[in-house]
């Protein structure tokens, strides 16, 4: 079954055109191999160094993030969380198993509101950066076996690339409204240019 959902991991990114249809697939294969209840996908913006919530799956569907997560409906500067200094240095997922007396969880008390009691961290690196992670949450403990660790970390891995391919997209669509924004500026410039050539001869 792991080796199924890593393959259709694979098989997925490769026919993938918006990487966000492929992210929500590898949010729902980690949710069956974990038999979790929520999966919410973070993503770092190095812009602002804050976290915010990208993609969230509740019971198999995918839902609005504020209204899953209205606590974090804004981005969180990235100091402020210490389970992502924590990432950053032991580089492998991170298992909460009683969310009630966590105290790296700056959100204790609305994931216990919410019913949450056990909760995976599984980060997501491009090369040596941590750009964001996987929280896998129940709502009983759960114990995790170092296959199903190692499946989520490979299921990560991809939905690292699927979001570089996403940002270098959007690099990309940047780039190019940039280089129109200038073409139309030398046309202007240009048409400026004669016009205050015609007017000057006028006047000469």
């Amino acid at each position: 079954r792991q080796l199924a959902a890593l393959t259709g991991a694979v098989d997925s990114l490769a026919r993938a055109v918006v990487p966000d249809a492929f992210l929500a697939g590898v949010l729902r294969a980690i949710a069956e191999q974990l038999e979790a209840r929520w999966v919410l996908l973070f993503l770092h913006d190095p812009a602002q160094d804050a976290l915010g919530v990208h993609l969230v799956l509740k019971d198999g569907q995918l839902v609005p993030p504020q209204q899953a997560t209205p606590t974090l409906a804004h981005q969180i500067p990235a100091r402020e969380i210490p389970i992502w200094a924590e990432l950053e240095r032991v580089r492998r997922p991170i298992h909460v198993a009683d969310v009630r007396s966590d105290p790296r969880l700056r959100q204790r008390e609305a994931l216990v509101a919410q019913g949450v009691r056990s909760m995976l961290v599984v980060p997501l690196f491009i090369a040596e950066a941590l750009i964001g992670w996987f929280s896998v949450r129940n709502t009983t403990p759960q114990h995790y076996r170092q296959d199903q660790l190692d499946l989520a970390a490979a299921l990560a891995q991809q939905a690292a690339l699927a979001v570089q391919l996403r940002r270098l997209g959007e690099q990309g669509r940047q780039a190019a409204v940039l280089e129109e924004r200038n073409r139309i500026a030398r046309e202007i410039h240009d048409t400026l240019a004669q016009g205050f050539t015609g007017i000057l001869m006028q006047l000469e």
